[in-house]
Parts: C-alpha cells; sequence; structure tokens
C-alpha cells in the first residue's frame, strides 16, 4: 500500500501539467453537476410557491348559523384535501373589495352582496388535474355552500409549465452528468498515454495489473478530492457573493448549500474514481 501510494505522488509529481489540466476538468465537471442540482432545487422551490398561491374559495350561502359554519369549516378541514383554511367574513368580504376596487358600494346598497367563505389552501399532494376536480366536487356538494371558485385554467397551464419544466431539468442534470464524465474520463486517458512508457517499463519488472492500475486510481481519487474542495470553495463564495448583492432574496429558503457542499465532496472523488477504473481497463500485461 506504501508503495502505491508513493507511486502515485511519483506519477503526480511527474506529470504536473497533466494533473493540473485533470483538475481543472475535474472541477468544471463537479460544478456543472452543482449547478444542476441547484437548478432542480430552485425548481422545485418555484413549483411550491406556484402550488402555495393557488386558493380554492368556498362560498356561503346567506343566513347560515354560526354552528353551520362552525360545521363547514372541520368537514373542509378534514376532508384530506385541505393544508390551511381562513374564514373571510361578510364584512371582512366588503372591505376587502373596497381596499381592492377602492369603492364602497354601501353608498348604494343598503344591504352587503358580498357572501361570507372560506380561502382554502390545497394540500401539495392534492395538485392533480384529477384531484382539483374531486376536491371541489367534494366541497360543491356540501350543504350550506352556494358555490365553489378555482382558476382552473390558469392552474392547468401551470401544472404543464411545471410538468414541461421538470422533463428539461433532469435533462439538463443527465447531460451535465454525461459532460462530467467524458471531460475526466477523457483528460485521464490523455494522461495515461503520456504514462505509456512507464507503465511498459513496469510490465518489463514483473509488476501486475494491479499494481499499475492501483496509482492511476488514486490519482483520480485524489484529484476528484481536490476538485471537490475547489469547487465548493467556488460555490461557497459565490453563495455569499449573492448574499450580499440580493440580501432581499433568502437563498436557505430553497438551495440548501450544505446538502450542495456534501454532493461536491462525494460526487468528486466518484467521478474521479469511475473514470480512472475505465480508463485502467485497458491496461493489460501482454500489452506490448
Amino acid at each position: 500500500m506504501i508503495f502505491i501510494i508513493k507511486e502515485t505522488f511519483k506519477s503526480i509529481g511527474r506529470t504536473k501539467l497533466s494533473f493540473f489540466f485533470s483538475l481543472i476538468s475535474t472541477t468544471i465537471s463537479v460544478l456543472l453537476i452543482q449547478i444542476a442540482v441547484i437548478s432542480v432545487l430552485t425548481s422545485k422551490f418555484i413549483e411550491s410557491e406556484i402550488k402555495r398561491n393557488f386558493f380554492v374559495n368556498v362560498f356561503l350561502d346567506e343566513g347560515l348559523s354560526s354552528n353551520s359554519v362552525k360545521e363547514i369549516s372541520e368537514i373542509l378541514t378534514k376532508s384530506g384535501y385541505t393544508k390551511s383554511i381562513k374564514f373571510i367574513s361578510k364584512e371582512e368580504a366588503r372591505e376587502k373589495f373596497i381596499l381592492e376596487t377602492g369603492e364602497d358600494f354601501s353608498r348604494i346598497l343598503k344591504n352587503n352582496p358580498l357572501p361570507a367563505s372560506f380561502v382554502i389552501t390545497l394540500k401539495e399532494s392534492t395538485f392533480d388535474s384529477n384531484k382539483v376536480k374531486s376536491a371541489i366536487s367534494n366541497f360543491e356538494s356540501l350543504d350550506g355552500v352556494e358555490s365553489v371558485y378555482f382558476e382552473s385554467a390558469l392552474f392547468e397551464r401551470a401544472l404543464n409549465i411545471i410538468k414541461l419544466s421538470e422533463k428539461y431539468l433532469w435533462l439538463l442534470v443527465s447531460v451535465f452528468s454525461f459532460l462530467s464524465f467524458y471531460i475526466v474520463y477523457s483528460t485521464l486517458r490523455l494522461i495515461l498515454e503520456n504514462q505509456s512508457d512507464e507503465i511498459y517499463t513496469m510490465k518489463l519488472v514483473g509488476a501486475s495489473v494491479w499494481m499499475i492500475r492501483a496509482p492511476i486510481i488514486l490519482s483520480g481519487i485524489i484529484i476528484g478530492l481536490l476538485s471537490s474542495i475547489v469547487s465548493d470553495g467556488i460555490i461557497f463564495g459565490a453563495q455569499k457573493l449573492m448574499s450580499s448583492f440580493f440580501s432581499f432574496v433568502t437563498f436557505s429558503n430553497f438551495i440548501r448549500f450544505e446538502l450542495l457542499l456534501l454532493i461536491g465532496l462525494i460526487v468528486g472523488p466518484m467521478i474521479g474514481l469511475m473514470c480512472s477504473i475505465f480508463v485502467t481497463k485497458k491496461i493489460k500485461i501482454n500489452q506490448t
């Protein structure tokens, strides 16, 4: 094992330029994967925010007693569709109308024509076209409910955009992952070709395939680990910079940077290990 470690660092020392380029290419690869992860996390946050801002308005019949309103509230809460519920009284509805339109109809009308209502935020698990329709149908069937309003067309459009963006994002992750492996694999293969004379010499003195492959594989892991540290440093610095420039945005709400840094530390050595294993597969004792 000591021999392998010594040979690894000797190999790195002999191929400083190749090692440097390999370090750069692996760092770029790790960054590409981290950027893809950031894109997915941001997309999930946007999706959650869109869903959180869709409300179902359940308008109540005129003249319901407080007990009837309470019963309807309990049924809606226990329906399995509801995440949160808020009661809007007739007076609150009037105040909201005046605030939004700037017109006070009480100057013309003696009675308040606006109904009391419940504003419901649906559970995220309910945000499926069929489930939403089922929820609305369930709410409409309740005694004491006059009507149910939900922006179905806008919801359908938003749902389609979310699904389409998810497909493209996972495609982006796949492309970035492939590019990452290809960049590192190509760089390590060039390094291996530059070391062909040394490998040939090791074969002549009777070194086993494992003794030849092990230093190269260990070099790949070291390159991956160093690349992860560099990449994590760039991500950490970028996060601090963005936080200072965009102080009004709380990035921690949708990007868990500690998870992102951990992914970087795992991905780098894994890329280095896998690519170096693939590169050294062609090494055989009977090669000349």
